[in-house]
């Protein structure tokens, strides 16, 4: 049986990962792009890498740049998706936070609070706060 501690921690660590999933997968974006157009530029165009380049990145590493075209085309697709969806909720978060309504902001609290528990603590604590300031129980 896990402990109490054990459980809070993971709690905790969950947390943490959740409020920076954006810059996470935004660096694995970047990360996975820039592999892919150096595999790419060491399979088809070798011509456009220095001999120093392509000796590391090729031969002594053991045909580095396959794996790299592989692992940097899945971690371009996932990451993306990560962070294209990220973007998404952000923007539908914003678009229902700033209902001025408070008949609307009431219709979509339960979408609102669901999108900022995926974003991050800030955008709960956000939407808290704004319950506390339209007097909503």
């Amino acid at each position: 049986m896990v402990s109490q501690r054990w459980k809070l921690r993971w709690a905790n660590f969950k947390l943490a990962i959740r409020d920076w999933t954006h810059v996470i997968s935004g660096a694995g974006l970047a990360f996975g792009a820039i592999l892919t157009v150096l595999a790419v530029l060491a399979i088809w165009f070798p011509d456009a890498l220095s001999e120093e380049f392509k000796e590391d990145f090729m031969e002594t590493s053991g045909r580095l740049d396959i794996c790299s075209a592989g692992g940097g085309l899945l971690l371009l697709i996932f990451a993306g998706y990560y962070f294209a969806d990220n973007m998404n909720n952000r923007r539908k978060f914003n678009r229902l936070f700033h209902i001025a309504s408070k008949e609307k902001f009431i219709k979509n609290r339960d979408k609102l609070e669901e999108l900022a528990f995926f974003i991050s603590t800030r955008h709960e604590r956000m939407v808290q706060k704004k319950i506390k300031e339209m007097k909503l129980r």
